[in-house]
C-alpha cells in the first residue's frame, strides 16, 4: 500500500513519531508541494496523511487509488467530504489532538501576563537592565499569584466525543 504523507511541516519537525505508518506499506513523506506536485506524488497513493492541503474535486480525481484521507488536525474544512463520500473515500480527522497542548498554552499565558516575560525580555534586550541604577531591575510590576484564584471551565460534549491514534488507521 503506498501512504503518502503531505505537508509534514505543518503538523511535526520531528516531536512526532510517524513510525507507525510504516506498518502500512511505502510510506513518502513531503513538506510543501505545489498542486501540480501533489498529482504526481499522490497519482498511487491509497492513504494520504495531511494537514492543510485543500483536497478538491479535481485533486481528488487525481488521485486514481485514492480510499483513505487522514487529516491531522481537527477540522474538515480543506476536504470536499461530498465529493470525497461519492468517490469512495474516507475521511477522518483528529477531533480532540490539543485539548492537553491548549490547556498548557494558557498556562503560559497565565504566567507570561502575570510575570510580564514577554515585555522584560524587551526591555533586557534594549539594555534596560544595563542602565539601571540598581541591580534588582523592577520596570514593570509584577503579579503575585499566589493567593489569587483561577476558574478554568471545561465544555466536553461527551456524545461527540472521539479520539483516533495511529495505531487504529
Amino acid at each position: 500500500m503506498k501512504v503518502t504523507v503531505l505537508d509534514k511541516i505543518s503538523f511535526t519537525v520531528g516531536d512526532i513519531d510517524l513510525t507507525c505508518l510504516d506498518n502500512l506499506g511505502n510510506v513518502e513523506y513531503y513538506d510543501v508541494l505545489t498542486k501540480e506536485e501533489i498529482k504526481k506524488v499522490c497519482v498511487d497513493s491509497e492513504v494520504i496523511v495531511c494537514n492543510k492541503t485543500v483536497f478538491d474535486k479535481e485533486l481528488l480525481d487525481a488521485c486514481k487509488n485514492l480510499k483513505f484521507i487522514a487529516i491531522t488536525a481537527t477540522g474538515y474544512n480543506n476536504i470536499d467530504l461530498a465529493y470525497a463520500k461519492e468517490k469512495g473515500v474516507l475521511v477522518a480527522n483528529v477531533p480532540n489532538y490539543s485539548t492537553v497542548d491548549v490547556a498548557q498554552h494558557v498556562f503560559a499565558f497565565i504566567l507570561n501576563y502575570s510575570n510580564r516575560v514577554y515585555e522584560y525580555d524587551l526591555s533586557v534586550k534594549h539594555g534596560d537592565w544595563i542602565k539601571s541604577k540598581t541591580f534588582c531591575y523592577f520596570d514593570k510590576p509584577l503579579v503575585e499569584l499566589y493567593g489569587k484564584t483561577l476558574g478554568i471551565c471545561f465544555f466536553l460534549n461527551c456524545n461527540n466525543y472521539r479520539t483516533t491514534s495511529c495505531s487504529n488507521i
